[in-house]
């Protein structure tokens, strides 16, 4: 939590949250969490740099999204229905394409 500045009251940190579920694996790993604090240490000073800096973490961020996503479960499963598909056991519902262009257009209706 936070204070604010203007008064005594506290304000909460949507981001308060998240952090705890990405920080709690590294509690038993300190080598880990330390390298970890290094690599905010040097986003922080880059996001100081101004405008372009931000744009070198998000472009960052981006990258390491891209690294984690074959450590996710919807790799395993974009490789299974792959697979069906290779198969010609894949049911015309569960067509990925058309779900991922469903989904954009949700998306951009949202928005």
């Amino acid at each position: 939590m936070q204070r604010a500045d203007n008064d005594n009251e506290t304000t909460h940190n949507p981001l308060e949250d998240q952090w705890s579920v990405v920080l709690d694996p590294y509690e038993d790993q300190p080598d880990l969490a330390f390298i970890l604090a290094q690599n905010f240490q040097v986003m922080k000073k880059v996001l100081e740099t101004g405008p372009s800096g931000a744009v070198q973490v998000i472009e960052s961020f981006e990258e390491a999204i891209e690294t984690l996503f074959p450590f996710s479960e919807y790799y395993k499963a974009g490789r299974e229905f792959f697979l069906l598909a290779v198969k010609g056991t894949l049911p015309p519902a569960f067509d990925l394409t058309k779900l991922a262009e469903q989904a954009r257009r949700s998306e951009a209706n949202d928005v």
